[in-house]
C-alpha cells in the first residue's frame, strides 16, 4: 500500500512547515501501527541547512526514528552538487537515509553503454557523512503530448522513492521469510552491498550505488554490527573526522565520542585534543 501525504499547502504558496511535516510522519507511522504493517517512509523535499545538522526538524525525525526502530526512511540529499557541504536538510538527519543521485548508463550515453556516474547536482558531504549512498535519480516517463518537456525529469527526490523500494523489497523478502530485521539492519545491508562508481569518492556517492542480490545475502549472514553515536564537542555529528597536516601551529581541541547505541555495555572512545586543523564529515 502507498499513502501519499501533503504537507504543503496551495493557499499559501507551497509553503510546507515543520508542523505539517511532524504530522504527516505521525500519521504514517500510527497508520502502520494500527493496522501492524511494516513502514517504509520517503521524503523527497529538503532545503539548504544553514546550521548543518542542528535544525529542528533533523532533531525530530531523529527522535521519531529513535522510538519506532523498524521504521526506515529515506531523505532527498539535495540538489546543491557539485560543491562540498551541501547536504539540505531533512536529509542531513542522523537515523534517516540520505540519499543521493547516480546518473544510469542509458542517460550516460545514447547508445547505453559506459559507466555509471554521481549526478552533477546532486549535493555532497563535507561537514556531514552524507549521502548515505546514490540510486539512479533520472528517468524517462511516458507523458501527454502537452507535458513533453515532462518527459525525462532528474533530481534526489526520484532517487529517495528508488531507494525505498530498495528498502521495501528486502523488507519484503524478510517477512517472507519470517526474519526480523530493523531499520539499521535494512540500512546497513545496502551501504555494505554497495560498490563504488569509477571516479566518484567517498564524499560524493557515500558507500556507492547499492547491489538489491548482494543486500539480501549481507542480511541472511548474520551480521551483528553495533549502531554508533557520535558527537564533535558536544555536538551530534553524521560520521567521524577528516584530518590535515596543514597550519599545525593552530592547534584545535576537541573532543570526539563514539558511543555504542545497541543496548549493550557502552563503548565510549574519547580523542582529545589534536594538533591539527579539524574538520566534521
Amino acid at each position: 500500500q502507498v499513502i501519499g501525504a501533503k504537507i504543503a499547502n496551495d493557499a499559501q504558496g507551497a509553503v510546507s512547515v515543520t508542523g505539517s511535516m511532524v504530522r504527516a510522519l505521525a500519521y504514517a507511522i500510527g497508520y502502520a501501527r494500527q493496522h501492524t504493517m511494516p513502514l517504509v517512509v520517503n521524503l523527497s523535499f529538503g532545503v539548504g541547512d544553514e546550521m548543518t545538522g542542528r535544525a529542528r526538524i533533523d532533531q525530530l525525525i531523529d527522535s521519531m526514528l529513535a522510538a519506532n526502530p523498524d521504521v526506515a526512511m529515506t531523505i532527498a540529499a539535495g540538489n546543491e552538487g557539485p560543491a562540498l557541504s551541501t547536504i539540505g536538510v531533512p536529509g542531513s538527519a542522523r537515523r534517516a537515509i540520505s540519499v543521493g543521485a547516480s546518473i544510469p548508463t542509458a542517460f550516460v550515453s545514447s547508445e547505453g553503454v559506459g559507466n555509471e556516474t554521481v549526478a552533477s547536482f546532486s549535493s555532497r558531504g563535507g561537514l556531514l557523512a552524507a549521502p548515505d549512498f546514490v540510486v539512479p535519480g533520472a528517468a524517462y516517463s511516458t507523458v501527454p503530448t502537452y507535458a513533453l518537456d515532462e518527459a525525462s525529469e532528474t533530481g534526489t527526490s526520484m532517487a529517495a522513492p528508488y531507494a525505498a523500494g530498495l528498502l521495501a523489497r528486502l523488507r519484503s523478502a524478510a517477512i517472507a521469510e519470517r526474519r526480523p530485521v530493523s531499520a539499521r539492519d535494512l540500512r546497513q545491508a545496502l551501504m555494505a552491498s554497495a560498490h563504488d562508481i569509477p571516479g566518484a569518492s567517498a564524499v560524493d556517492e557515500g558507500a556507492g550505488l547499492p547491489d538489491l542480490d548482494r543486500a539480501w545475502a549481507w542480511l541472511t549472514a548474520h551480521h551483528d554490527l553495533p549502531a554508533l553515536d557520535v558527537e564533535t564537542n558536544g555536538m551530534p555529528v553524521r560520521g567521524a573526522l577528516l584530518l590535515t597536516t596543514q597550519d599545525e601551529s593552530n592547534g584545535v581541541g576537541a573532543r570526539v565520542t563514539i558511543t555504542r547505541l545497541d543496548g549493550t555495555q557502552p563503548l565510549t572512545l574519547t580523542l582529545q585534543p589534536w594538533r591539527r586543523r579539524m574538520q566534521t564529515c
